[in-house]
């Protein structure tokens, strides 16, 4: 049987009163959330994560454990709850930049070196992945990646719908 594990999840206020939701989240039986640069973001209001909050807090039997957070077995309605815990513990976007390593990378495309070279959008590579790779030739590739340098292109991104890449690591005082 398998279930959703929650690794980690982050919340960062925007300039514009808006929540950037970032979840780094996986199912036992595959290798997604394992790594600091798994994390998807997705923006809110707060009206409108409120709304998604209760949906999970109203959703099955609160005694039903469904998923983990963490190592924590838990349920629809923990998550929700979770959900607005976290939020109200939402840095701004300055502060959670200096306290955390933090970028966001924006997927471009592929360069496609074997078993021809070309360069393809996201969706062109999408469409072909496995053609290439079950066709039994050498395939290599290489994703093009555009680093994000502020608030404003992230947003600007995400609006787009446009996959992003987020690492969030933890920063070391020195002493």
């Amino acid at each position: 049987m398998s279930y959703s594990i929650i690794f980690d999840t982050k919340f960062i206020k925007l300039s514009d009163g808006r929540l950037l939701h970032l979840d780094r989240s996986g199912c036992n039986n595959d290798t997604s959330g394992r790594n600091l640069s798994d994390y998807t973001g997705k923006i809110y209001t707060v009206n409108k994560l409120k709304e998604y909050a209760e949906s999970y807090i109203g959703k099955g039997n609160p005694c039903e454990h469904v998923l983990k957070i963490k190592s924590k077995w838990c349920s629809y309605s923990d998550y929700g709850k979770h959900l607005l815990r976290m939020a109200k513990r939402a840095k701004t976007y300055e502060k959670f930049n200096c306290e955390r390593y933090f970028s966001a990378k924006r997927y471009d495309g592929v360069n496609l070196f074997l078993p021809e070279e070309k360069t393809l959008t996201p969706k062109e590579f999408s469409d072909c992945f496995y053609d290439y790779l079950y066709s039994g030739k050498p395939f290599s590739y290489r994703r093009i990646l555009t680093l994000l340098n502020s608030e404003s292109e992230i947003i600007n991104t995400l609006e787009n719908g446009d996959h992003i890449q987020f690492y969030v690591g933890k920063k070391y005082k020195v002493a």
